[in-house]
């Protein structure tokens, strides 16, 4: 070309992709609270779920941390804002608040834990 320096078009791209290299951002840091969540183990035990009025439900627990726990419900059912969450099998049995729930499942977050050992 006419009085410009040819620059080959594979050494742009490398400079290029270099660059968006080093911009991207790390995954890592991106959700602080990622990285305080408690390592959930997986379950599928049965349990049961029951309310101060002392009134049981039957629940599924599909996974549970040291803070908390999801269950699945056996039946359509809405749970009061604290349950008690009993899984024997686990040596589970401790109070907690619902943080979240859906029609077929609810995520709990314990309170006061006790852990039965057995």
């Amino acid at each position: 070309m006419l009085g410009r320096k040819s620059t080959p078009k594979a050494s742009l791209f490398a400079a290029r992709i270099k660059r968006i290299a080093e911009a991207a951002p790390s995954f890592e840091s991106a959700d602080p609270a990622a990285a305080k969540r408690e390592v959930r183990k997986p379950s599928f035990r049965p349990g049961t779920v029951a309310f101060m009025t002392g009134e049981r439900l039957s629940v599924m627990v599909t996974d549970v941390s040291e803070k908390g726990a999801r269950v699945r419900f056996m039946r359509r059912g809405l749970l009061p804002e604290r349950v008690q969450l009993i899984e024997p099998l686990q040596g589970i049995n401790k109070w907690g608040y619902v943080a979240w729930q859906t029609a077929s499942e609810a995520g709990l977050r314990f309170v006061g834990a006790t852990r039965t050992e057995g």
